[in-house]
């Protein structure tokens, strides 16, 4: 994580796509640790805030199933609460709905395929819970600020 604030302090103003792209790969890594280290001060930490536990479960459940396609009320049943408080849950802790948090996770996933592969766009789309090539160009430009065909180019540069 060190090399990365390294790297992001380096960048020059105007390069919002490395920017963009380093940013990520710290919320990933934060994101990975959270999972991995699930008892993290679980006695004083978990226990203040019931909707922790809660949120931790719907996270993971998106993490195994973003890929199909999942609704609200999913969501909120693996989580055992309403969609109402998912909804709350999701804005509190991460400012996000939770379609958005889904979006924002399958997009995160299309960037790993481009830099790793060479499967066509809708092969992407397919693997990562896209209805279609075009609606996830979409909602990846929301994320990164490029189309994915730009941003895989831009890793090839």
């Amino acid at each position: 994580m060190q090399e990365l604030m390294l790297f992001l302090q380096r960048q020059a103003l105007g390069d919002e796509f490395q920017i963009t792209k380093t940013f990520f790969e710290i919320w990933e890594l934060i994101m990975d640790r959270v999972n991995e280290s699930g008892d993290f001060y679980r006695d004083d930490f978990i226990n203040r805030d019931v909707h922790n536990d809660a949120l931790k479960v719907m996270m993971n459940y998106v993490d195994k199933n973003y890929m199909k396609n999942i609704t609200l009320h999913e969501i909120a049943s693996a989580g055992g609460v309403s969609r109402s408080l998912c909804n709350t849950i999701f804005h509190t802790y991460t400012q996000m709905t939770p379609i958005e948090y889904i979006m924002h996770f399958r997009t995160r996933k299309v960037a790993d395929l481009l830099q790793s592969g060479d499967l066509s766009m809708s092969e992407i789309a397919e693997q990562t819970g896209f209805s279609s090539a075009s609606y996830m160009t979409e909602t990846f430009k929301k994320f990164y600020r490029f189309s994915p065909r730009e941003y895989k180019k831009n890793l090839k540069s």
